[in-house]
């Protein structure tokens, strides 16, 4: 590697910590391109079998957490079943999360909202394979 491109990574890791250097936020967040996002509230219809989902699209993906955009309104403090669906790399992460918080976009013609979600039920197979995607994107 050359010198100059040796300087670049530094630089560069300390550009993502400063972009991401929000101090609520305990991991950076990652855009993961495309994917394929399912919310489903938690609560007595979805135990019933009548499970719809909520989301529209993934924003962007931590180690603790999803931001995404949803059709509904999420009450913070619930729960939702999250399944996440990654086309490169291949990930697929199930998990329970609670809404932390939810924002409507007032720039949208539909009705949407922005939602934080933290998860709360990651399995170990599943945090070892978000993990990878992390190293992945953030280096």
């Amino acid at each position: 590697m050359s010198e100059s491109r040796q300087d670049l990574v530094p630089a560069l890791r300390s550009y993502v910590e400063r972009r991401s250097g929000d101090p609520q936020r305990r991991h950076p967040r990652f855009w993961p391109g495309r994917a394929e996002v399912v919310a489903v509230p938690c609560g007595f219809w979805s135990a019933m079998g009548f499970r719809p989902n909520a989301a529209l699209r993934l924003m962007d993906l931590s180690l603790g957490g999803a931001h995404l955009v949803s059709s509904t309104r999420l009450e913070p403090r619930s729960r939702v079943d999250l399944e996440i669906q990654l086309v490169r790399p291949a990930l697929s992460l199930r998990t329970r999360a609670e809404v932390l918080w939810c924002r409507r976009d007032t720039l949208s013609l539909a009705p949407r909202w922005e939602a934080g979600l933290a998860f709360r039920a990651l399995s170990p197979a599943d945090a070892f394979e978000l993990r990878a995607i992390d190293r992945y994107f953030l280096g």
